[in-house]
């Protein structure tokens, strides 16, 4: 009679991916192993990490999110974000307001074992479909001279971005981001050397990321420093028999969105969830799993994963083309005009998307086990209806009142979409009924071209053209 297989998972790597599945092993009580190629964990290589609420409400359960948060005295790091143009010059400012990029063997030791053992599990093909469409130069710096601490930058321009973000201990993470003369898949796309990187910095040296900073000058204090080639892909297979890869193996979006290493921990996630439900499956025990189990428990995660996967690098992939102006009359619109007239809370609703959609958590409680007690809720309910009971009587009165509603804020835009709203609200409801028959003789004619506009916009010939563009009309 064979003996029971204990369960143990090999982790190639300590990165992102790698340490979050560790520590996720390790609250659950199950064995593992970190197999990492550097004399420590932390070397001075990589460039940064984007913390972002997908990633840190899954930290926050693995009692990882207060440590991290004391690296900055407790404190939000950044007190400003700003997007500016090619010459330094703000086109907005957001008060109160990234990344891991590593080259990783796993995937393509597990693509090669596939091959040999299983022929056509894996696309042939694929590979040489990897589209590449800009090189990165990006690093860490520390005591950049004219630097204000607590900052992060935007920069766009033609053909090119960058993101320059504040850190602890003085330090500064830098993304110069570049457009290949032309996009380049599989084989051909190019890798760097030092002399390579050289030259990108020679080529960028004077571009401003402030009227007063430039890209040389933090590139001159820098720590550590990389010119790569930036892959944009959602592999079709993430794992082989025992085998299953993350982040940038399986996932890989441009880093400009900082959603590389939190897409990673949302698949640790993901992973770990499937592999707890098996357990419950088989009595509270992974002893001796088949592979068919183990190929289950991994095709619960990718298929958890993909459709998001692949959602995070479209995202990554536009965010980047709007800044790096590849449509320049669109970018135009968007960065100069509507940003700065929208206000911070439009923005931080169009970020908040790639945030919400995370792997569902579970809320960190205190002294409860497993579920948040919702008695305290009906509490909360009960106590907030008696506060704010609501004036009945005074209803009436309400519609003597003006209403205005400020849908970019306190800003000049919800200004100039009042005064529209007024130019057509005032004369239906004034006493002279004159404006008024006027008012709705012409308001019905315009019926017409605006379902004209909204079936031509709709149409696929017409995406990325000016009659999508909900703002002409």
């Amino acid at each position: 009679m064979a003996s029971a297989k204990e369960f143990k998972v090999i982790i190639a790597g300590g990165g992102i991916a790698g340490l979050t599945l560790a520590n996720t092993l390790e609250k659950f009580d199950l064995d593992y192993v970190v197999l990492e190629c550097h004399s420590e964990i932390s070397p001075a290589v990589g460039a940064s990490i984007g913390m972002f609420p997908n990633g840190l409400r899954i930290l926050d359960q693995l009692g990882c999110y207060e440590p991290i948060k004391e690296l900055f005295g407790g404190s939000i790091p950044y007190e400003k974000t700003y997007t500016r143009d090619e010459n330094g010059q703000v086109t907005y400012d957001m008060p109160g307001f990234f990344n891991h990029l590593e080259k990783c063997a796993v995937r393509g030791v597990m693509t090669a074992l596939g091959n040999k053992l299983e022929p056509g599990y894996f696309d042939s093909k694929e590979p040489e479909s990897v589209p590449c469409y800009y090189c990165c130069s990006f690093g860490i710096a520390r005591g950049v001279p004219g630097w204000t601490s607590g900052e992060q930058h935007v920069g766009t321009g033609r053909g090119r971005s960058q993101l320059v973000v504040s850190g602890p201990e003085d330090r500064v993470y830098w993304f110069m981001f570049k457009k290949l003369p032309e996009t380049k898949y599989g084989k051909d796309i190019p890798w760097y050397s030092k002399e390579d990187e050289a030259e990108f910095v020679k080529r960028n040296w004077s571009t401003p990321i402030t009227p007063t900073v430039s890209f040389g000058q933090v590139f001159n204090s820098r720590v550590s420093s990389t010119l790569t080639p930036l892959h944009e892909v959602v592999y079709k297979k993430w794992f082989f028999k025992r085998i299953i890869t993350f982040g940038d193996s399986a996932h890989k979006p441009n880093p400009i969105g900082g959603q590389g290493a939190n897409g990673a921990m949302e698949s640790c996630a993901e992973l770990m969830n499937a592999l707890l439900r098996t357990r419950d499956s088989r009595g509270g025990h992974l002893t001796s799993l088949t592979d068919e189990e183990i190929e289950g428990i991994f095709n619960q995660t990718q298929s958890a994963r993909r459709v998001r996967a692949v959602e995070i690098v479209k995202r990554a992939h536009d965010q980047q083309s709007l800044f790096a102006y590849e449509n320049p009359a669109i970018s135009t619109i968007v960065c100069k005009f509507a940003q700065p007239l929208s206000g911070g809370e439009s923005l931080l609703s169009l970020l908040s998307g790639a945030y919400v959609a995370g792997t569902a958590n579970r809320p960190r409680v205190h002294g409860v086990v497993k579920k948040v007690f919702i008695g305290s809720m009906g509490l909360l309910y009960f106590v907030s209806r008696k506060a704010l009971r609501l004036p009945f009587s005074e209803i009436d009165n309400w519609s003597k009142s003006a209403m205005t509603l400020k849908w970019f804020g306190n800003t000049r835009a919800s200004d100039i979409f009042n005064l529209f709203t007024s130019a057509l609200a005032v004369p239906i409801t004034d006493a002279d009924p004159s404006a008024g028959v006027h008012l709705w003789d012409f308001l019905p004619q315009l019926i017409s071209p605006l379902v004209i506009y909204a079936i031509e916009a709709s149409r696929t010939g017409n995406q990325a053209t000016p009659l999508a563009l909900p703002l002409l009309f």
